[in-house]
């Protein structure tokens, strides 16, 4: 989870700054999560989803 965490970190320090990312690092906070709890068989498997982002 120190890649969630380390997300949202960025998030919260460059939303003023640079709010066009913040639906890109949103996007990646969902992906990190739903990975975070895949096994690594399902990781294997839906590891394309990484790459539509």
């Amino acid at each position: 989870m120190e890649l969630y965490s380390d997300l949202v970190s960025i998030l919260e320090d460059s939303i003023d700054s640079h709010p066009e990312w913040r639906t890109r690092l949103e996007d990646l906070l969902i992906v990190a999560r739903e990975c975070a709890g895949m096994s690594a068989s399902d990781f294997g498997k839906d590891v394309k989803v990484l790459f539509r982002i």
